[in-house]
């Protein structure tokens, strides 16, 4: 079984551990930094690739995760009513004066915006792209495919593109991992289920085949809670959708998996101290959660 996959992910899944991995011996040869948009530092796809290799499974990964996004709001996209402070992040959409503003720069990962849209660098550190008269279809909330605002970074048609084209494999998936941009942005249960849903959707209409997972602990402010009264529970939702679907299963629930993780233990498994990202010892055992999830999904 050859087996190729499109990550839907944020930075713990581009690779913020801290010393590169690589397959020694079994599956697909693999070394981080994996492509296109993987780092040097520590993913966990080599390491999965090596135990799925030792199954008799060639996997091989596109690393299409982009750091600091949001499911709802970076990949699906989002309509909100403008008011000062309202946060926005690289492809947010707003509507202001009859008009919808797309985000197009942010001082910062995720900026407060107080400063009235107009065209251009703004003095609270937000660069707006006027879009234009509001469309009918401009109405304030989730986007899904059939809106022309769907994608608004363009991450979604990016993952699909960088395996539709590959030959060899018998099967195509997308791994979905992601959920601490969505605290950040404040995505509700039932955004976070439907941007999921979404995603998964866009994917299947195409020949693609999804593991519906999510990321791992952290411990900045408010964010295991915000996991545990929203983005969890709408991961959940958006995976008993999916029931009696062959072609979707789930993922690695990372959070779930592994559990919480302390910053900066001394030895063992945690976050590093930003308290955001995994260090190499939770690496290896999100990529075993990885495998699990995996195989009891049929693989």
């Amino acid at each position: 079984m050859r087996i190729i996959a499109a990550i839907v992910g944020q930075s713990n899944e581009v690779g913020s551990g801290v010393a590169s991995d690589f397959t020694p011996a079994y599956g697909c040869p693999m070394r981080d930094p994996v492509g296109p948009n993987g780092s040097t530092a520590r993913s966990m796809w080599p390491y999965l690739s090596e135990m799925l290799g030792r199954k008799g499974i060639w996997f091989t990964v596109k690393n299409t995760a982009v750091g600091s996004t949001s499911a709802a709001h970076s990949w699906c996209g989002y309509i909100r009513t403008w008011s000062s402070g309202v946060l926005v992040a690289v492809g947010s959409y707003v509507l202001s004066g009859g008009k919808t503003w797309k985000c197009t720069g942010a001082s910062t990962t995720v900026n407060a915006s107080t400063v009235t849209p107009a065209a251009g660098l703004q003095a609270d550190g937000v660069t707006w792209s006027e879009l234009g008269a509001s469309l009918g279809t401009d109405t304030v909330g989730l986007l899904s495919e059939s809106n022309p605002r769907f994608d608004p970074n363009g991450y979604i048609s990016t993952a699909f593109n960088s395996i539709t084209g590959a030959v060899g494999y018998d099967e195509k998936w997308c791994f979905i991992s992601i959920g601490q941009g969505d605290k950040t942005m404040g995505t509700v249960r039932a955004d976070y289920a439907a941007a999921l849903i979404n995603i998964t959707n866009y994917m299947l209409s195409r020949g693609v085949k999804v593991a519906i997972g999510f990321t791992c602990a952290g411990n900045t402010a408010g964010l295991d809670a915000w996991y545990q009264s929203e983005l969890i529970p709408g991961w959940s939702d958006a995976v008993v959708n999916f029931n009696g679907n062959s072609s979707v299963i789930r993922g690695a629930n990372l959070r779930i998996a592994l559990g919480p993780l302390v910053t900066s233990p001394a030895t063992g498994p945690g976050v590093q101290s930003d308290n955001l990202h995994m260090n190499d010892a939770a690496y290896k055992l999100a990529s075993e959660a990885w495998r699990d999830a995996l195989l009891a999904g049929g693989w």
